[in-house]
């Protein structure tokens, strides 16, 4: 242990000018009262140091830099004396408080001994206070008491010490130590820290480092009573009071950090029983050593105990070994920030004995309190045995508070006086819970409790439709409806559906082109009491195909653009070749198959799914209306009140086939105007920057990463008379401090940061800190629970975790969805009882991480499980696995996030071969692409290296992180001229390239090239935002001809006035096949997005 202090003295002294403190200078104030002889005091305290070699001792460095320890033959301790005896009472307590506070931050110099001094201090002609300073690296607790001592002893025999026993050197236990079996011990630590998954840290981002502050301590005792009841429950159960406290504070950690297996630093005393006069050495032989307990939520508390004091006794023999060497044997950097100390030799017992005739001494307890003291932990407990059990926590000040550190110390006493009533509890049940407590936990986690009327978004609209008929509801930018046009439209549709027997109980899919059709095609599936599933034609044929098979639709309505994406077992509404009746009226219950209730599901939505298999969300009406009632209170209402009342102008920037678009849409149906943003001009920042500016769009909601793009591109700079974006609502990723800090430093910027699962109704939580002072300085949050909501953060055994610790947010309240669409089994898993709500009650667990913070404020912590967001898309690492682990070539498989040097996260799969075969990382991407959404489409695939393996060739993900980056491309490459396979890129192409100049084709090449090379490697729009800023002025030479997309005159005719087919849904389908497989480029396997670019998404909604 010596050399771990060392080392943090050693490198405090080279930060000198820091005003770092010294954690280890250690001070033992004796209250003398009676008459005393000064000097005679004097010369005892320097024959106590001739008397002990462990007290002269210094460290002093070779040339090489090696540390060694030097003893002085003979050196004079240091001696102050201090007079406080003029002050009065209420004077001197503070005085001598700063004194002692002042003479412990005075550091000493490691190579001049004794690294000890002694003050005293005068405070009446009977009553003086001796302080001894010492450093820690010269004893330990146990050698306190034996200079005590040995101090007043000699100061009762005259100051010599000649009388004394010889003392044992301190040689004979480093002999001792030279002799044992080291190899043995580190192979014994291996074993006991074997799989430990990291270091078990409660202050995570403050380390064990140095600071400028120092430690306080708080202190509290467990009552007679309570005591009494541990020491018969550790007789009874033959364990020590030490195993308990031990207990105690593992189930501490799990509640302070969230998980199942801790360690924490376990001081011992070191001084080995077979070594002859062990007990009687002064010096440094205590030891932290790690103590590693793994906690079964279902094992009772009295096995659980019986458990750590069996694996303490096994590594007994081995705890001389130093926490480096630890951390060398078992190739960690780091494994706690915690340690407990039971001091089994009390220093007052021992102070108490050391009285001599006319002079009582005593500790000076209160003003041990009140000086800073500790180790460089954060967190640091010394238990002292008694009638009453008395802990003392210190606290690193510039990690916790003084309220923080009182309530870990209530916790940790509750915990044992759990322990006494309870020993056979299972583990997970504690601590347990009061009435009041269980209150307050309801209290912080729930957002407003609102009653409204349960409803349904059918009944919703068209009380909007009541309030502003005549008011513009959508508009796509060739068609715009009113209110009441849209709900005529919708009725018609809605009616036609009934006709054909669709209602209440059914769903009916969605394959309608991104226009003004497809939001009357939305509302006119629910007006008919069915629910809404989204088709994406963009994704995978195979994809559709299995969501279809699982969630059945009676029917989809689709256009001949769309239906060849459709499997021809579904049956199929086109909508441009369907004339709806002409009854436009709302539809009633009677006009139904059945009644429409909040309970009928409203849409179903299939999310990634960690098996490769994808898994459908299914919400209800309620669910929805909740989250509309919420959104209208919390969000719409305060901004259409900050636009002087008017309605928004909310552009849908999201895909339709993604839960998030309903934060969009209901915007529309609380009255304001719903702007459906073009695919081109959604996935491309410079576009959508130019049309927010023509339409004069005010809510743009999207991901972080799309937020940084149209910042970049200067969607939010003031320029003339142009208009600007007024509010801007952030989710599907975590948002970056700096993203933050710039976009609230944007001048009339409403910033919101939404946060929800697609499985809790999309929003369940938000943030807007508004124009509060220190906005844009504090961390980004995903904020407080939406209305009736409530947000519970729990660690491994569903208890509620301290403000200020991390823990997995479970979501319960009017948001949560029914569950995954025939998926009983997966909803169980997901969707648990509420234990803290209502009887009945469910919560869902969403697996990511969070922290409260003391205002109530959640900020997202990470994820718990393997799935990532990358570009707004939910991906599950293990579906990609999945997909990769069936194809033919493959052994084994692992999935990682991987980010270049820009942040730019891209998705790579390591394989393993299967027998016989060489994986093709192209054929790969391939594979993947044809299953998966681009978004989990990967970026590249490698062959797995050995290194990657665990012991038993098996991969995993953590290995992942060693493995190979992808390539860093900054520049596409230039030879070869690329014809533009669509319209998209022909545009594209036209914007010109810096550099193309005059030589004919430049522009469009080196685009066209770009746009090849960034879909192959898995690139996306981030680097060309920047570019395209710096290119967007260079237009493409005059008489510069674009070469016409391939497939684009078929696709024309077959879209001219009377070119439809009259063969219906199925020769729709072959026609609209024909022509995507001519016009389409080759499927860019390795788009992490849709290409080109940036099409923006939520948590939860992929």
């Amino acid at each position: 242990m010596q050399q771990g202090i060392l080392f943090h003295a050693l490198y405090e002294e080279g930060q000198a000018d820091s005003g770092n403190i010294d954690f280890y200078n250690v001070q033992t104030p004796l209250e003398l009262t009676g008459a005393l002889d000064t000097d005679l005091l004097r010369v005892s305290c320097g024959a106590l140091v001739g008397r002990h070699a462990s007290l002269r001792a210094g460290f002093l460095r070779r040339r090489s830099g090696e540390a060694v320890q030097a003893v002085a033959r003979v050196v004079e301790p240091p001696w102050e004396e201090i007079d406080l005896s003029g002050f009065g009472q209420e004077e001197l307590r503070p005085r001598l408080s700063r004194l002692l506070t002042e003479e412990r931050a005075r550091r000493f110099d490691m190579a001049k001994p004794p690294l000890l001094r002694f003050t005293l201090i005068r405070l009446a002609p009977d009553r003086h206070i001796l302080l001894i300073t010492n450093h820690h690296i010269l004893l330990d607790g146990w050698s306190l008491p034996l200079i005590l001592g040995d101090l007043f002893r000699i100061y009762g025999d005259g100051g010599t010490a000649d009388r004394l026993e010889p003392t044992v050197p301190f040689q004979d236990y480093l002999g001792w130590v030279g002799e044992q079996d080291r190899d043995r011990a580190e192979r014994a630590w291996k074993g006991v820290l074997s799989g430990v998954d990291g270091a078990t840290l409660v202050a995570d981002k403050a380390g064990t480092g140095s600071s400028d502050r120092g430690q306080r301590r708080v202190v509290t005792e467990l009552s007679e009573r309570t005591t009494t009841e541990l020491t018969a429950l550790a007789r009874s159960r033959e364990l020590t009071v030490n195993t308990l406290v031990q207990g105690a504070w593992a189930l501490l950690l799990t509640e302070l950090t969230g998980r199942q297996d801790v360690v924490y630093g376990n001081t011992v005393a070191g001084r080995p029983p077979e070594l002859p006069g062990s007990d009687r050495m002064v010096g440094l032989m205590m030891n932290t050593v790690p103590t590693r307990v793994r906690i079964d939520p279902a094992e009772p508390v009295a096995d659980l105990l019986a458990r750590i004091q069996h694996d303490h006794t096994a590594v007994m023999g081995h705890e001389y070994l130093g926490l480096a060497e630890i951390h060398r044997a078992v190739g960690a950097t780091e494994l706690f920030d915690t340690t407990v100390a039971f001091e089994n030799v009390p220093v007052e017992r021992a102070v108490q004995g050391a009285s001599v005739p006319g002079l009582d001494v005593g500790l000076l307890r209160d003003a041990v309190d009140e000086a800073f003291e500790g180790t460089h932990y954060p967190l640091s407990l010394a238990v002292h045995p008694g009638s009453r059990l008395r802990f003392e926590l210190n606290y690193r000040e510039d990690v916790y508070s003084a309220d923080t550190a009182s309530g870990v110390l209530r916790r940790l006493t509750g915990l044992l006086e759990d322990i006494a009533a309870q020993p056979d509890e299972p583990a997970g049940r504690l601590p347990s819970r009061t009435d009041a407590e269980r209150h307050e936990i309801l209290r912080e986690a729930s957002g407003h409790a609102v009653e409204r009327p349960a409803g349904t978004l059918p009944g919703l609209f068209e009380a909007q439709v009541r309030a502003t008929p005549d008011a513009v509801a959508v508009t796509d930018g060739t068609t715009s409806l009113s209110f009441s046009l849209l709900n005529a439209d919708a009725n018609r549709l809605a009616r036609l559906l009934a006709a054909r027997g669709v209602g209440p109980g059914d769903l009916v899919g969605v394959a309608v082109p991104r226009s003004a059709d497809a939001v009357v095609a939305i509302l006119a599936v629910l007006k008919s009491g069915a629910a809404y599933l989204p088709i994406d034609v963009d994704h995978p044929a195979a994809r559709i195909a299995a969501i279809c098979a699982e969630a059945r639709p009676a029917l989809v309505l689709a256009a001949v653009a769309t239906v060849g994406d459709v499997p021809e077992s579904v049956p199929a509404l086109l909508l441009d070749e369907t004339i709806p009746p002409a009854d436009g009226t709302d539809l009633d219950d009677d006009d139904r198959t059945g009644a429409l209730l909040p309970a009928h599901l409203a849409y179903v939505i299939y999310t990634s799914g960690s098996t490769g298999r994808p898994k459908g969300v299914a919400v209800e009406h309620r669910n929805l209306a909740n989250m509309f009632h919420s959104h209208r209170a919390n969000f719409f209402e305060p901004e259409r009140a900050r636009a002087g009342g008017r309605p928004l102008r909310a552009a849908l920037t999201n895909s339709l086939g993604f839960d998030a678009s309903w934060s969009q849409l209901l915007w529309m149906v609380a009255g304001h105007e719903l702007h459906i943003v073009g695919d081109t001009v959604r996935k491309d920042s410079l576009a959508l920057v130019r049309h927010a500016a023509q339409e004069r769009i005010d809510v743009v909601d999207t991901t972080p990463s799309v937020a940084r793009q149209v910042l970049d591109a200067g969607m939010f700079e003031a320029a003339g008379e142009r208009h600007r974006v007024r509010v801007l609502a952030l989710g599907g990723e975590e948002v970056g401090d700096d993203l933050w800090a710039e976009l609230h430093g944007v001048p009339g910027l409403s910033v919101y940061n939404l946060y929800g699962p697609a499985e809790c109704t999309v929003d369940a939580m938000l943030w807007h800190p508004g124009g509060s002072t220190g906005a844009a300085a504090d961390p980004p949050a995903i904020g407080v629970p939406a209305d009736n909501t409530r947000v519970y953060l729990l660690d491994a055994f569903l208890r509620p975790v301290p403000a200020g610790v991390v823990g997995e947010l479970y979501i319960a309240g009017d948001g949560v969805a029914r569950g995954y669409l025939g998926r009983p089994g997966l909803s169980a898993e997901r969707f648990v009882a509420d234990v803290f709500g209502p009887a009945g009650a469910r919560m869902y667990r969403t697996g990511d991480l969070g922290r409260r913070r003391p205002d109530g404020v959640v900020e997202y912590r990470g994820r718990s499980d393997f799935q990532v967001k990358v570009r707004g898309h939910r991906i599950e690492l293990g579906e990609i696995q999945a997909v990769l682990a069936d194809h033919p070539s493959v052994g084994q498989a692992v999935a990682a996030v991987s980010a270049d040097a820009e942040g730019v996260r891209r998705i790579v799969g390591y394989v393993r071969a299967a027998s016989g075969e060489r994986p093709d990382a192209g054929a790969l991407r391939e594979f993947v692409a044809g299953r998966l959404l681009r978004g989990g489409a990967g970026a590249a695939a490698y062959r797995c290296r050995r290194q990657l393996l665990r012991p038993r060739r098996r991969l995993h993900h953590l290995d992942a992180a060693r493995g190979p980056r992808p390539p860093r491309r900054t520049r596409p490459h230039r030879q070869g001229r690329l014809r533009p396979q669509d319209h998209r890129q022909a545009r594209r192409g036209g914007r010109g390239h810096r550099g193309g100049g005059p030589h004919g084709g430049g522009q469009f090449r080196h685009r066209a090239a770009a746009v090849a090379e960034r879909c192959r490697t898995g690139g996306d729009h981030r680097r060309r935002t920047r570019a395209d800023r710096r290119t967007a002025s260079h237009p493409a030479p005059a008489g510069h001809a674009l070469p016409r997309p391939a497939g684009r005159r078929r696709h024309r005719r077959l879209h001219r006035p009377g070119a439809r087919t009259a063969g219906g849904a199925t020769d729709a389908r072959r026609a609209a096949q024909s022509v995507r497989r001519g016009s389409r480029p080759p499927h860019r396997a390795a788009c992490l997005l849709p290409a080109p670019g940036i099409g923006p998404f939520r948590p939860g909604g992929a």
